[in-house]
């Protein structure tokens, strides 16, 4: 039995929604090669993940009445409520995450999430508490953000912050939410990566672009370290923190768009 129409917050999986519906899906990961069969097992379940994500989300565009969701983050919800065994996204880890390989693309940053591989839906760093301090585990890395995407096996990564709401008295809410520039501060995932620089925990990459249909393909880019991180001038004028990061010896690379 597949989905069934209606509201999408009505909607439940049933069993056996595994396969992809709609004319256009998203371009899943690579197909599965020759691996060891536990990393095998793991890349499978990493397709049966995109598979089931894009059936959810053909159906909400096929049947839903969307309304003001985001129909990518509503396929997420499904998937994750009705079928979590499918997902990632238990405890958050650190290092590669078995069924992922170097060069894996995704349409969505949602699926990140899913795969266990970036877990922020909108964040550019993930951090948790490893050992007693708190590192940064992923990364995505996006030119319109001042990132420097430009080589192979290293990254320039701008740090996150920087910005606060500004509420002008008497102009009403249309300019509440108007933002000005702010000197970044060491705190959250700036910190974190920071922490990475002094323990050398590495950091998964994921560099996002965009796509010729004006949306953004997200590529795992792999396993880096954090050599060193320094505070400039950014192009708004606030202090931003920088950091730069290298390819760990023995993680793939690929071709740098231009």
């Amino acid at each position: 039995m597949g989905l069934q129409p209606g509201a999408p917050r009505k909607w439940h999986l049933q069993k056996g929604d595994c396969s992809s519906s709609g004319t256009t899906p998203p371009p899943p990961p690579p197909p599965t090669r020759s691996l060891p069969s536990p990393i095998k097992d793991a890349r499978l379940k990493v397709e049966k993940t995109i598979r089931l994500f894009n059936t959810v989300r053909n159906s909400i565009l096929e049947h839903g009445d969307v309304g003001r969701c985001r129909v990518d983050r509503e396929a997420a919800r499904i998937v994750m409520r009705d079928r979590p065994a499918t997902t990632n996204v238990g405890n958050k880890m650190v290092g590669p995450v078995s069924g992922i390989l170097v060069g894996d693309k995704f349409r969505y940053r949602v699926e990140l999430r899913l795969v266990g591989i970036h877990r922020p839906t909108e964040s550019g760093i993930d951090y948790t508490h490893f050992h007693g301090t708190t590192v940064a585990i992923s990364v995505v890395a996006c030119e319109h953000y001042g990132d420097d995407l430009s080589h192979q096996n290293r990254l320039t990564y701008t740090g996150q912050g920087g910005f606060e709401a500004e509420h002008i008295e008497g102009r009403g809410l249309a300019l509440s939410n108007r933002k000005k520039p702010q000197d970044q501060q060491l705190v959250r995932g700036n910190l974190a990566l920071a922490h990475n620089v002094k323990h050398q925990i590495p950091v998964r990459v994921i560099r996002a672009y965009k796509s010729r249909d004006g949306g953004s393909i997200y590529v795992y880019d792999g396993l880096y370290l954090v050599d060193k991180f320094w505070q400039e001038r950014g192009p708004q004028g606030n202090l931003v923190f920088m950091f730069q990061l290298s390819r760990m010896e023995g993680e793939g690379n690929q071709p740098v768009r231009s």
